[in-house]
């Protein structure tokens, strides 16, 4: 029995490596440039740019703490009062505003997280055995804060508060407020 040729075309297409992490971007002097009915400047081949850029790197050590859960897990000690610095605070489900300590720190949704839970974070790390390189801990207390933060409030209110917590610091998040006003403007220009 002789079989039909197959009327579906040959198609390869790349995997997902090829297409993300070898992906060759054409300079931008050699894009084809156009314009739109107001005259703003779009670039071709390439997809879209966008009007501004915001550079966000993810620190790999901060990523890989993420990924072992050791944010996760200091916040829950840390809500559990099983770690020395929450002694120092006091925490939403304690007693009245009235009888509280006036040299503890209240945690409320406003709370950031300081230095003294960084530190204390440094030290859970080696309570846990957990290795790190010391420079690299150093190079990320910016991110690790946001991090904790971003847990504690998860631990204390929920996964959508820790989010929002996080937000309040998120560099993609702080320029798309800073630019909100242009975007107004243009949707203003549009509206007869």
């Amino acid at each position: 029995m002789q079989q039909s040729p197959s009327l579906q075309p040959n198609i390869t297409r790349p995997n997902y490596e090829d297409y993300y992490l070898y992906q060759k971007e054409t300079p931008e002097d050699q894009r084809e440039v156009t314009y739109t009915a107001k005259g703003r400047r779009v670039l071709g081949q390439g997809g879209i740019s966008p009007d501004y850029e915001v550079k966000f790197s993810f620190e790999e050590f901060v990523y890989n703490m993420a990924i072992k859960g050791t944010f996760f897990d200091y916040a829950k000690k840390f809500k559990d009062k099983i770690r020395p610095v929450s002694k120092d605070y006091i925490f939403p489900d304690e007693n009245s505003p009235g009888d509280r300590d006036p040299n503890r720190k209240n945690i409320d949704q406003n709370f950031t997280v300081g230095q003294d839970i960084i530190d204390d974070f440094k030290a859970s790390l080696r309570d846990e055995n957990i290795e790190f390189d010391e420079s690299k801990f150093e190079e990320s207390r910016e991110e690790i804060g946001r991090e904790l933060e971003r847990e504690i409030h998860s631990a204390f209110w929920g996964i959508e508060m820790g989010i929002k917590a996080y937000r309040k610091t998120d560099q993609v998040v702080q320029k798309a407020i800073e630019v909100m006003p242009e975007a107004i403007a243009l949707i203003q220009e549009d509206t007869p």
